[in-house]
């Protein structure tokens, strides 16, 4: 249980999130108009890469850029980075594609021989593509990433999020 709440106290990144919806949303969100009006989202959620991660980032109509991440000390750790396209919105959804890109590993304890559980160090490196979409505030990601690694291919990406933005 220390370890969950050292690991809550740790979480930290920033996340670019494509995720607002272009024209009036964004320029009420930021005072601008038309197109490349930019719009920041800070957030928290779970999923790939790093269990918990923190997400935040900045949007510029259509395009976005994220990042995110989180840390559960050397048990469970992650980043990922995202490029992304709006393929289409409205004042309360939107969604579009990423590129991402990043890292995790993790420590599993795993018996030996004589039954110690011992640690043992997985981790992966991976690229693909994703599937963002946005409604009021919460934010899904769902995409295929191919890696070298620890872990077979595909791999799945997921992550869930609430996102404020301003």
């Amino acid at each position: 249980m220390t370890r969950l709440i050292r690991a809550l106290a740790l979480i930290g990144a920033i996340a670019l999130a494509p995720c607002l919806c272009a024209g009036q949303d964004s320029a009420a969100v930021t005072g601008e108009s038309g197109p490349g009006a930019a719009v920041a989202a800070l957030g928290a959620g779970f999923g790939t890469p790093g269990g918990i991660t923190g997400i935040g980032g900045v949007f510029i109509a259509p395009l976005a850029v994220r990042v995110s991440g989180g840390y559960w000390g050397k048990q469970w750790n992650g980043f990922q980075g995202d490029i992304g396209v709006l393929l289409n919105s409205s004042p309360l959804f939107a969604h579009g594609i990423s590129l991402v890109g990043g890292v995790f590993r993790v420590n599993p304890l795993i018996p030996d021989n004589a039954g110690v559980p011992r640690e043992q160090s997985k981790m992966v490196h991976y690229v693909g593509a994703a599937y963002d979409a946005y409604l009021g505030g919460f934010f899904l990601q769902i995409g295929l990433a191919h890696g070298r690694g620890d872990y077979p291919d595909p791999q799945l990406l997921v992550q869930c999020a609430y996102l404020f933005t301003f």
